[in-house]
């Protein structure tokens, strides 16, 4: 059932993005000479320089980021070397199996039309399939695991 939903959301996202693309090219109708010139100087006016603070900001956002995704990377190496040892077993159920095609599937798709090309589609059905498999497995909504 769920493997239906996420085909659904995957198939309504591909039409947002097709809409998307559809709405850029029709209005990149190139502007006239005369036109072009006040929006070159508009646009370069409306260039900001970032504020110290916002650097100093940003930076530590990416400092938190590059942080995470060591932490990820490291939990990957973990498991990847308890599945090759033999430590641990994973067992998919065929809607599990279906949820991460469907969604990697739907993610390349995604991204390819999004611009992406190579690395970036390879990405976006890493992430569709991960999305989609977390999204079958998690528990409902409001239903919480432990004991009373």
């Amino acid at each position: 059932m769920r493997a239906w939903q996420i085909a659904v959301f995957m198939f309504g996202a591909l039409m947002l993005s097709v809409s998307g693309v559809q709405a850029q090219t029709a209005g990149a109708t190139t502007p006239p000479a005369a036109a072009a010139a006040p929006a070159q100087k508009s646009a370069s006016a409306a260039q900001q320089v970032l504020t110290p603070e916002q650097i100093e900001e940003l930076q530590s956002m990416v400092g938190r980021m590059q942080s995470a995704m060591q932490d990820m990377v490291n939990s990957a190496r973990s498991t990847a070397g308890r599945l090759a040892s033999g430590s641990q077993t994973v067992v998919l159920s065929t809607n599990e199996i279906a949820a991460i095609a469907i969604g990697a599937a739907g993610g390349a798709i995604l991204i390819d039309l999004l611009g992406g090309g190579g690395l970036a589609t390879i990405a976006g059905a890493v992430v569709g399939g991960v999305a989609a498999h977390w999204f079958v497995t998690a528990p409902p909504m409001g239903q919480t695991t432990g004991t009373s």
